[in-house]
């Protein structure tokens, strides 16, 4: 599925339910094809969804980096760190953001950035997950009446694979119940 068709789809299902998660994979999608601004821009309307789901701070992070705002990305990605320490693709992100160097907007001075010791210790240290995040295990939780705790793990898998079509209508559906 190409870039814009993928848009196409994300926006249909966002628009058919404008409080779902579907703004993530969209704005992701609008960010990927090349509108960083966009994509910025609809994460923070939808400001209660970016502040509830890791997902969707690590793209407005994405955003705010590939918009030139490199310390409201990293003090984004920062945050999700702290709420999600073995985040390991958050953690290469702060490394790499941290470790470039930052022209300023008017190109005359260039500051360069160095990486903390704790985000390189942790991009190299493997960590091993406690919790299993499959479908089932969600589909288990969400039998067992414990729709948060299934919906935590979907954020998860989405958080792996944020394309993961079957994983977004899951969310959707349980958000409808």
């Amino acid at each position: 599925m190409d870039i814009d068709r993928q848009i196409r789809f994300y926006q249909q299902k966002f628009e058919s339910n404008p409080n779902s998660l579907f703004v993530i994979p969209l704005a992701d999608m609008r960010r990927a094809g090349g509108d960083a601004v966009a994509a910025r821009d609809l994460l923070i309307k939808h400001k209660s969804t970016v502040e509830s789901n890791i997902s969707a701070m690590i793209v407005l992070g994405k955003c705010f980096h590939e918009t030139g705002n490199r310390d409201a990305a990293i003090e984004l990605l920062q945050q999700v760190l702290s709420k999600d320490s073995n985040n390991r693709v958050v953690a290469k992100l702060l490394q790499e953001y941290k470790s470039t160097s930052v022209t300023e907007m008017d190109s005359k001075a260039s500051i360069e950035i160095t990486e903390t010791p704790e985000v390189i210790e942790e991009v190299q240290t493997p960590e091993v997950k406690s919790t299993f995040v499959t479908m089932t295990i969600a589909d288990i939780y969400l039998q067992q009446g414990h729709r948060e705790k299934a919906l935590e793990i979907l954020n998860m898998i989405l958080e792996e694979s944020p394309r993961r079509e079957d994983v977004l209508e899951k969310i959707a559906k349980i958000e409808g119940m």
